[in-house]
């Protein structure tokens, strides 16, 4: 069985205030969340999923969005001073 949260542990296992989940559901923001009744219910996949949709490639990280942001850039600048 999948490991499910209530509001209080899915904050804490993002790292957030449980009141920040409770603004981001009213906005239909966040991650994806389960009402049964009055209760709510994060599953931890959906959790995960969340998390890495956030994920941000730096110089360290050698990521893919940021190869292509450096291979355009240097492209800008090369333009940029009349060499082709």
């Amino acid at each position: 069985m999948k490991q499910k949260f209530n509001t209080q542990e899915a904050a804490a296992y993002l790292g957030v205030r449980p009141n920040t989940l409770e603004v981001w559901r009213s906005k239909n923001k966040g991650p994806r969340y389960y009402k049964l009744g009055s209760r709510v219910i994060y599953d931890r996949d959906d959790l995960d999923a969340f998390l890495a949709s956030r994920s941000i490639d730096t110089m360290e990280s050698g990521g893919q969005a940021y190869r292509v942001y450096r291979r355009s850039h240097k492209k800008e600048q090369v333009h940029s001073r009349g060499v082709e």
